[in-house]
């Protein structure tokens, strides 16, 4: 569990082992050494985000099979989707196509009325900061978020997921977000 090493000072040595071989831990396991540190990894796929806006959209059931069947049968792969009540956003890797938006606008939104509206954005960019200690300490998003609307850096979406905060910004503003959240994050978490 990811909450295993938050107290674990960077001298100690701390192993990983099966319950089924607790009579060999000096020969199996896996130690660790040293501090666990955050770490800030960036997609090199340049992405598009496509947004269906609608109403109910958790409450459908099937919807997210029929978006997933369409972006397969068309040969795009899906790098990531986050949903709410009024949206679902599918993150592509892949230029912007503007024939792909029209034609998921006509599919979605103009033949099977399943949502009201689309946009798109292209040129979109993920950074992932990951740490054992996001999982409890308070503030984290708040602190990232902070950090970069310091500097000027609009976050197109924000996804969490336990230990990895995955951040979406314009593709222009990705190495200059990189480095801001390394600088800010990576000694100090």
């Amino acid at each position: 569990h990811p909450n295993a090493l938050r107290f674990k000072d960077k001298n100690q040595i701390a192993k990983i082992v099966h319950f089924k071989d607790l009579e060999n831990f000096t020969t199996k396991g896996t130690a660790i050494v040293g501090r666990v540190n955050t770490q800030v990894t960036t997609n090199k796929e340049k992405l598009t985000l496509f947004t269906f806006i609608g109403k109910d959209v958790a409450k459908r059931k099937g919807l997210m099979a029929q978006l997933s069947a369409w972006f397969s049968l068309e040969g795009y792969p899906i790098h990531s989707i986050s949903t709410s009540n009024t949206f679902v956003s599918i993150y592509i890797n892949s230029n912007f196509n503007k024939n792909l938006y029209k034609r998921l606008h006509q599919e979605f939104v103009e033949k099977l009325k399943l949502f009201l509206c689309l946009n798109a954005v292209e040129d979109v960019a993920e950074i992932t900061v990951s740490n054992h200690i996001f999982v409890e300490t308070p503030g984290i998003i708040s602190m990232i978020s902070n950090t970069l609307a310091g500097e000027g850096i609009n976050i197109i979406e924000m996804v969490t997921a336990h230990t990895d905060i995955v951040i979406y910004v314009s593709r222009t503003l990705l190495k200059k977000s990189e480095q801001i959240l390394k600088d800010k994050f990576t000694n100090v978490y």
